[in-house]
């Protein structure tokens, strides 16, 4: 059984991203505001309020519980095997693409072409390949870490490489919301990890934005976006073919 430390941490978590206020939960529990606040801020649920609030957020208990300890089981990578079946299907790399961003059958429906009855198999299959857990009334939850990571060079590595960046970069940038930046200058070392350190912080920002983004609703409001940074120590090539050569 997970801890209630963990429940009730669920909980607030999942309040907050439905929009419900204390106020608005104390009202289907038929108690006071302040006693639905010092019952989460205390820890002290019995099983039966539990029960209350789980059908009020038209879940399972066991959905909770599931939910509360899923935390300890995040993935930071994937067998390479599992990288080549995503590499190798669209459909199911559009799919998990869509899961670890926290959207729901109904999000996937509204955006693509997929029936229900279509996507249970490939949710299925992400399951077994560890990249989501499915729950009761096929409720979603992803289960990349933060530091989840492709292998270097690995299947689904070459693919972002090969197909995904080339595409990517085919835009001039001059559609609203683009951006360009292209900089070049002669950094010391210290400077070029200084550089490094600051764009890892930008992913990072790009991570929390997107997480916390993943409860606006409609879901209309929220549209795929892309950001790739780099910087390396290099210099364009024609430039290096009218360099002096090293003794």
């Amino acid at each position: 059984m997970a801890s209630s430390i963990k429940i009730i941490a669920f909980l607030k978590a999942e309040l907050r991203r439905r929009g419900i206020t204390y106020k608005q939960m104390a009202k289907q529990l038929g108690l006071s505001e302040s006693a639905v606040k010092h019952m989460f801020s205390s820890g002290n649920c019995s099983l039966k309020r539990l029960d209350a609030i789980a059908k009020i957020l038209n879940m399972e208990i066991s959905d909770i519980v599931q939910f509360s300890t899923e935390g300890d089981k995040k993935i930071n990578q994937l067998p390479k095997s599992s990288e080549v079946e995503l590499a190798n299907d669209l459909t199911l790399l559009v799919i998990g693409y869509a899961c670890i961003n926290h959207w729901s059958i109904e999000d996937i429906i509204e955006r693509y072409n997929f029936s229900e009855t279509e996507l249970i198999p490939y949710l299925a299959k992400l399951d077994r390949m560890g990249i989501i857990s499915l729950l009761a009334n096929n409720r979603i939850k992803p289960l990349f870490s933060n530091n989840f990571s492709w292998h270097p060079n690995g299947p689904m590595d070459q693919f972002l490489k090969n197909v995904v960046q080339p595409r990517f970069f085919e835009s001039d940038f001059s559609e609203e919301d683009a951006i360009r930046v292209v900089k070049h200058g002669d950094l010391t070392e210290k400077s070029r990890f200084l550089i490094k350190e600051k764009v890892k912080s930008l992913g990072d920002y790009f991570d929390e934005l997107s997480y916390n983004d993943r409860t606006q609703k409609p879901f209309s409001v929220r549209q795929g976006s892309s950001i790739i940074v780099g910087a390396r120590n290099w210099s364009f090539d024609p430039f290096l073919k009218l360099q002096r050569e090293t003794p």
